[in-house]
């Protein structure tokens, strides 16, 4: 992800869960961009989650805020607008997570909000 322009840093019990079941503390809330290829989404309300050491995407808040399909192999994933067909992302798998192509530092989690 580009820089997240955080616009309310949240002090409190607001915890976000994890892949693993565990919770972690929502440090902030804001607002950034993804871009692969030649398209710019844009990311509203991401949560800001120090604690975590990678950058997680959900699958739920992607397709909610771009309508799209989302497909997943064992190999690769890949996003296409639901209207047009295009292309909007691609990854690969690693693990158990999908790590988006010219992104490194992006994941996709296909099984937690």
């Amino acid at each position: 992800m580009y820089l997240l322009i955080l616009e309310a840093l949240i002090k409190g019990t607001n915890d976000v869960i994890i892949g693993d079941g565990s919770s972690s503390q929502i440090n902030g809330i804001g607002d950034t961009n993804i871009k692969q290829m030649i398209i710019m989404l844009p990311l509203k309300n991401v949560l800001f989650v120090h604690e975590l050491i990678r950058n997680l995407l959900s699958v739920n808040q992607l397709t909610t805020q771009h309508p799209g399909n989302c497909e997943f192999s064992n190999e690769n994933s890949c996003v296409n607008d639901r209207t047009t067909g295009q292309k909007l992302m691609t990854g690969a798998r690693r693990g158990d997570l999908y790590v988006l192509s010219n992104l490194p530092e992006l994941y996709f989690s296909s099984t937690h909000q």
